[in-house]
């Protein structure tokens, strides 16, 4: 039987990724990156945001929703209940088949230009200095294997694509949305963050007195 697909990538919400979304609950998916021509793109669904039910009914984590979408079928309408900057929305879309091919993603060598975050226990470069890496995010060019970075599951190679919902392109920018989220007494800073696997989201605790 051809199952349900809305061309997401989704991760659980975590009690520090609800903090930083605004969120009041950890329950939900939270979408790490929307395909392109998926039927979620098409339904305006974007990476950020946190799909909290389908067609009236909560759902608990991705494992739940990847159930209901897959059940539902291709070419039937269901209506997604999401949460995009600080608010609920609701939006239709209509689901596709799933499809075979993974995209692989190159993995990164380090680069010598490079700048350190010794509050996080990592070093960071623009993507574009490192061969392989792409022209968008900043390379983890290295990492102190006990700071909280690598306890979060950040690996050397991993590109920072965006931080607190902005795209960074330089480690400059990545200091500058921590400056800020530390200014406004946040506990934690969402990182989007792409390596061999995929997309996905991690929450980075920061200590808004240092």
């Amino acid at each position: 039987m051809a199952r349900g697909w809305i061309g997401v990538q989704i991760q659980p919400v975590t009690a520090e990724i609800a903090d930083s979304l605004g969120l009041k609950s950890n329950k939900g998916a939270l979408v790490a990156e929307a395909q392109p021509d998926s039927p979620a793109t098409a339904a305006g669904i974007k990476s950020g945001d946190v799909i909290l039910g389908i067609d009236g009914e909560r759902i608990d984590g991705p494992r739940d929703l990847a159930k209901r979408v897959a059940a539902l079928g291709p070419g039937k309408k269901a209506d997604l209940i999401y949460w995009h900057d600080g608010s609920e929305k609701t939006t239709s879309v209509k689901l596709g088949s799933l499809p075979d091919d993974k995209e692989a993603a190159a993995h990164p060598a380090t680069s010598q230009d490079k700048d350190s975050f010794s509050g996080l226990g990592l070093s960071l470069a623009p993507a574009s200095s490192v061969q392989g890496a792409g022209s968008h995010g900043v390379v983890v060019a290295d990492l102190d294997p006990d700071g909280v970075a690598a306890q979060k599951g950040l690996q050397i190679g991993d590109i920072i694509l965006e931080a607190g919902g902005r795209a960074v392109n330089q480690p400059a920018d990545v200091k500058a949305v921590l400056a800020e989220a530390k200014k406004d007494n946040r506990k934690a800073v969402l990182l989007r963050v792409k390596n061999s696997e995929g997309t996905h989201f991690v929450a980075i605790a920061i200590n808004p007195a240092s």
